[in-house]
């Protein structure tokens, strides 16, 4: 029974074709993974500076706010003392660079 040739090299260009695919896929996720992955740090990087900020105002207590941001969007969740803190924070915020808009859910606390 004679045996039929297959030559290697017409192999081949579908072999590197079908790799070439994979291989455009793979960074193709890479990349996107890359962007999510900074962009997660940024906004990490945003809310901790927010943070930094109020901390250093030293006149909150940190323990009762919750800062998280989100392209650039800022929350503030918890508890302040008085309206005076909560205009504050709000005005703090805004300052800070990256900032383009304050959801400032912050309650005044009804004193004891």
């Amino acid at each position: 029974m004679p045996r039929e040739k297959i030559s290697a090299k017409s192999k081949m260009p579908a072999i590197r074709l079908k790799n070439r695919r994979r291989w455009k896929v793979l960074n193709l996720l890479s990349l996107v993974r890359h962007r999510f992955q900074s962009s997660r740090r940024e906004e990490e990087g945003l809310a901790r500076r927010v943070e930094f900020e109020l901390y250093a105002a030293n006149a909150f207590d940190m323990n009762a706010i919750e800062v998280t941001a989100r392209d650039g969007n800022v929350t503030l969740d918890g508890h302040v003392a008085s309206q005076a803190e909560l205009i504050l924070a709000d005005n703090i915020v805004r300052t800070v660079e990256g900032v383009r808009t304050v959801n400032n859910h912050l309650k005044v606390s009804k004193a004891a």
